[in-house]
């Protein structure tokens, strides 16, 4: 059994256990400390084996988490993939929250748990949301995912006041199948990101906010074969 535990790093070996009961089987699979420092969000499989789900502790109450996510349809969890705000109110997560087959994206406000709302487009069939990230000031959140077609995953961007009304910002995508990873730049103009974009290699692009669909690419030239791994900002 994996559980949450919290030390202060002024009286090491005494620890304090963060997560709520366990059901039998039940794992805690990744945790966040809010920007504050006051809470931890946490995905485990809490109250029932298999289903995990979204929760919050306050670090003054350990043992006493909230359910942040609202009800899942039959065989629905979340996935493991949450972030804060940067005011610590808030928190986008992904999960099989209304469909057992497909993952949206969804954002709760932490004073107002099991009230979740859905801030991705339609996908298309067979469309899942792949991955996210939270605008370093707030407001916004991006995602990649292949909503408007099954093979091409793109770049979106959702106000937090217009859920469900996304803006795409990758460039068209004229080989290759879209991106593998996207980060904003630290004050939140720009988002870098990885993508098989003009072949199927893999390169660097960057795209201004301001400027949805343009996306010039950042490497230079690559030698026969090569590829872009990774990057940090």
């Amino acid at each position: 059994m994996m559980e949450l535990f919290a030390v202060s790093v002024d009286a090491p070996g005494m620890s304090v256990k963060l997560s709520g009961a366990l059901t039998d089987g039940g794992d805690v699979c990744r945790f966040e400390l809010s920007p504050d420092s006051t809470r931890v969000a946490y995905c485990a499989d809490q109250d029932a084996d298999d289903t995990f789900e979204l929760y919050a502790v306050e670090l003054a109450s350990p043992g006493q988490s909230v359910k942040l996510n609202p009800p899942l349809v039959n065989g629905g969890s979340v996935t493991g993939k949450f972030d804060f705000a940067p005011d610590g109110t808030f928190i986008a997560y992904s999960a099989k929250q209304d469909s057992a087959v497909r993952v949206d994206l969804y954002g709760v406000e932490l004073n107002v748990p099991g009230l979740a709302q859905k801030l991705n487009a339609p996908l298309t069939a067979g469309g899942n949301v792949i991955s996210f990230d939270v605008h370093p000031q707030g407001g916004h959140v991006a995602y990649f995912a292949n909503q408007d077609d099954v093979n091409l995953y793109e770049l979106y961007t959702v106000d937090l006041t217009n859920p469900g009304m996304a803006t795409r910002l990758s460039a068209p995508i004229t080989g290759g199948s879209g991106l593998l990873s996207a980060s904003y730049a630290p004050n939140g103009e720009k988002i870098v990101y990885v993508a098989s974009q003009e072949s199927s290699t893999v390169q660097l692009y960057v795209v201004d906010l301001l400027s949805p669909g343009i996306a010039p690419r950042l490497n230079g030239p690559l030698v026969q074969g090569g590829e872009v791994w990774g990057f940090d900002l």
